[in-house]
């Protein structure tokens, strides 16, 4: 697992991503990407991610679904990387480290129940 501080901006119903740097936990698999969210019945979250740097094929789908206090979301990603043409993984995002830590492993518990 490997976490990013991701900035957000939020224009109505759609958030524009990007990370600010590579994980730390990953160093030779990360790199910088951008995507875009649309927010539908304020409560799940569709969207895309893409590469920002040269040479990097990684892109992909996001799919949330929002804490109903807006606080996290918790979801999974589907697309290319490095490790292939077809990966996953689940995925979180909180306005706290803590919290979006907690959310990713109780999404991987399930995961791995089958769930």
């Amino acid at each position: 697992m490997n976490g990013e501080v991701v900035n957000i901006r939020q224009d109505r119903n759609r958030l524009f991503l990007q990370n600010e740097a590579r994980s730390l936990e990953n160093p030779e698999g990360g790199y910088l990407w951008k995507g875009e969210i649309r927010i539908w019945d304020n409560q799940h979250l569709l969207g895309w991610y893409v590469a920002r740097e040269p040479n990097v094929i990684s892109k992909g789908t996001f799919y949330f679904v929002l804490h109903p206090n807006g606080g996290d979301m918790g979801g999974r990603w589907v697309g290319r990387s490095y490790d292939g043409d077809m990966s996953s993984g689940c995925c979180s995002m909180a306005r706290e480290k803590k919290r979006a830590w907690l959310v990713a492993n109780e999404l991987l518990e399930k995961t791995n129940r089958g769930l």
